[in-house]
């Protein structure tokens, strides 16, 4: 068995404000992967790992949540997550969640287009990955739209176990 560890955060920042504004005030804004090393997610200058405490002066909330799985299981989601290195961020997510704080209006991307391996926001990012290794069922978030922190935390508690709160 080997653990695939999923850290949400919440910081103070512009985007930050609008992501928390777009999920009425759920307080995590962000999600990595821990990995061996550092942490893998995708940011406004892309799909990048990041040095361990890459974030640690700005973080207001700190959550981990753990996800026992078979070392194969593991594999396929870690190199899913290594194949999308240097890809972009999807500033069309960022777009949507403003709107919603500003307007008061749900997500403009069609169904389903979280899934666009070109681009990544960060929580879709990892429900992509968990999807492609099996430990979700894509046909069931066919239809989100977007994939929020929010989304994937309920998602993730579900099938993993709560390891810290900060």
């Amino acid at each position: 068995m080997t653990v695939i560890r999923i850290r949400f955060v919440a910081a103070p920042s512009l985007i930050s404000a609008a992501i928390r504004a777009a999920q009425l005030g759920f307080p995590y804004t962000h999600v990595d992967v821990e990995q061996r090393d550092g942490l893998l997610g995708a940011h406004l200058d892309g799909v990048k790992l990041r040095p361990r405490g890459y974030d640690a002066g700005p973080l207001t909330r700190e959550r981990w949540i753990d996800l026992d799985v078979a070392d194969g299981v593991a594999a396929a989601f870690d190199a899913f997550l290594r194949q999308q290195l240097g890809k972009p961020y999807d500033l069309g997510v960022a777009e949507d969640f403003a709107w919603a704080a500003v307007a008061g209006e749900g997500a403009r991307q069609p169904p389903g287009a979280w899934r666009d391996p070109d681009r990544w926001f960060c929580s879709e990012l990892v429900a992509a990955a968990l999807v492609h290794a099996g430990m979700l069922p894509g046909e069931l978030a066919d239809d989100a739209r977007p994939v929020t922190p929010q989304c994937l935390l309920f998602a993730v508690a579900a099938i993993g176990r709560a390891a810290s709160v900060g």
